[in-house]
């Protein structure tokens, strides 16, 4: 299993387990939930797959790696403090490792994972050319509205204009 794929499929189990949505582990919300769960995430991610703090920062919405090696830390004194939290996160940790180890020999114990990795993958793409089509679109308006030189707010005032009129 390559680092990248183990990363990704200990973050959906994570996601799976703590109840989290993969969109608030990678997004930018600074919410103290969100930045609780994802700090949790990036334990479990380098607990069980060892990964390096910028890769797994890439992972994690492409967090610096001294932002990503804080919250480890952060979460490192959360579970000397609490033992509670210490086997909270030890269970997530084993029942991680459960799904993926179990998963490493049989393809069909990493299939659900992997569709939704894929599902997630593919789901980026459709974003970007939707995006790009976007930004495109809008180039081009601006282009026309350049090259009429035509003032900004005179379109909004010229269909405003019409639609009263019809």
């Amino acid at each position: 299993m390559s680092a990248g794929l183990s990363i990704a499929l200990v973050q959906i189990a994570a996601c799976d387990l703590m109840g989290a949505r993969l969109a608030t582990l990678t997004g930018p919300s600074k919410t103290a939930p969100a930045c609780r769960a994802r700090r949790r995430a990036v334990w479990l991610v380098r607990e069980i797959t060892g990964a390096g703090w910028g890769e797994i920062g890439e992972h994690f919405g492409g967090r610096d790696q001294s932002t990503v090696w804080a919250g480890y830390r952060r979460v490192e004194a959360e579970r000397a403090a609490d033992s509670e939290v210490d086997a909270e996160l030890n269970a997530l940790a084993d029942a991680i490792r459960g799904r993926v180890d179990a998963g490493a020999g049989t393809a069909a114990s990493t299939e659900p994972l992997l569709t939704r990795v894929a599902a997630l993958q593919e789901g980026i793409v459709a974003f970007q050319a939707a995006s790009l089509t976007v930004l495109r679109r809008l180039d081009d308006v601006a282009a026309e509205m350049a090259r009429l030189d035509t003032p900004p707010g005179a379109v909004d005032r010229d269909f405003q204009a019409r639609r009263a009129a019809a």
